[in-house]
């Protein structure tokens, strides 16, 4: 099933009636500062869990600002730790806690991240915090769950994209409305990576038109989405998460990235483009991806993952048929490659500034060449049109 473009562009926003939840009431609506009403809360830590919801992203600009110290997040942190028994731990090592173990893992790995720009150290230049952190149990108790998921015990991708509960954000920023943008940015990649994974799980055993209609229908919302969080973010507003969300130097590989194992998928899927290929089986990348694209990965490995073009060309669709087929094929790789124009401007930052620095007097703006090619991509792209009768 086709993911409704209308509903990708919601983004699942909560306690929004449906009538008032569009693109454009989104990032007024978007100010979350208690979790009261949320359908579901995903809090597997407790206390912990709670404190990532509520209070972090509070301390976080209190360190900024002078008015904590780094040392005082880190005893924060490890006190939390003392009080939630091993036994919570071991219990998210059962197979049946997935969903849980990766939610627990998500608020770790933010009190990690945290503690790391806390201590100025974001590629591990401050090595006598590294020293304290690496003995802490807070790492500990990350490296247990993390080891789990055969995967590294900092922030990647997928925490951010997959794993995140978008009904219940975990932010690195204050209340705000820079807080609000950063909640956007989540749930936007959400509805991102997600649209990707239905898109190369889905079944193309008997293909078909109106299944590849559906896939370019998709991607095009996708694109729109990118193009929406490009338009409403405030020019060089990132400046002040950034850091959280940068590299990390303690890794080689795909670290935290702006990709995640899907997108590079379904940029190999779509157009059998060798660049998504390589970078996706790289090793060192393999350990900052979802596990639940290990098998799909050992097909393009094995070389038995089969692309769009080459399932359109082993195809039963008749000449007529298979002619629109590569032409839907090629508007959908076409729509990617619009979405990474994009999206390469909605998650970097748009201008010069660092953490520590005040934003900078002129900005410029929003990534706005890439937004007018996707926008006239969308527009002046050719329509394949068909009967399914």
């Amino acid at each position: 099933m086709s993911i409704n473009r209308e509903s990708l562009l919601k983004l699942k926003q909560p306690n929004i009636p449906a009538s008032e939840s569009n693109p454009v009431t989104l990032l007024n609506n978007n100010h979350i500062e208690n979790t009261d009403n949320v359908i579901e809360q995903i809090r597997p830590l407790g206390l912990v869990s709670e404190y990532v919801v509520n209070e972090l992203g509070k301390h976080n600009k209190m360190v900024r600002d002078g008015e904590m110290s780094a040392s005082q997040l880190f005893d924060k942190a490890e006190e939390m730790l003392k009080q939630i028994p091993e036994g919570v731990f071991q219990n998210l090592l059962r197979d049946d806690r997935v969903t849980e173990r990766r939610a627990a893992i998500l608020d770790l790995v933010w009190m990690i991240r945290s503690l790391d720009i806390a201590h100025d150290s974001a590629f591990n230049t401050n090595s006598e915090y590294i020293s304290r952190r690496d003995a802490s149990l807070l790492l500990k108790r990350t490296k247990l769950l993390a080891d789990k998921e055969n995967r590294h015990p900092n922030l990647s991708w997928s925490d951010i994209s997959l794993y995140h509960p978008v009904d219940e954000p975990r932010t690195f920023l204050e209340p705000s409305a820079a807080r609000d943008q950063e909640i956007l940015l989540y749930r936007t990649q959400s509805g991102i990576d997600k649209t990707f994974k239905e898109i190369v799980e889905g079944d193309y055993a008997i293909l078909s038109l109106d299944r590849l209609s559906e896939v370019v229908q998709d991607l095009d919302a996708v694109v729109e989405a990118v193009v929406y969080l490009n338009r409403v973010r405030t020019p060089g507003q990132f400046y002040q998460l950034d850091p959280y969300l940068g590299g990390n130097g303690q890794y080689i590989g795909h670290g935290t990235g702006a990709f995640s194992a899907w997108s590079y998928l379904a940029g190999y899927f779509l157009g059998g483009n060798e660049a998504f290929k390589d970078r996706l089986l790289r090793d060192e990348n393999q350990k900052a991806y979802d596990r639940d694209a290990d098998s799909l990965i050992e097909q393009v490995r094995e070389g038995k993952f089969k692309t769009l073009p080459e399932l359109i060309a082993e195809s039963t669709l008749d000449h007529h048929q298979r002619e629109l087929a590569i032409e839907l094929a090629k508007q959908a790789s076409d729509k990617f490659a619009l979405f990474l124009r994009a999206h390469r401007g909605a998650i970097k930052k748009h201008a010069e500034g660092s953490f520590g620095f005040p934003a900078p007097a002129a900005l410029e703006k929003t990534n706005q060449t890439a937004i007018d090619e996707a926008i006239a991509g969308m527009n002046d792209g050719k329509k394949v049109e068909y009967s399914n009768q």
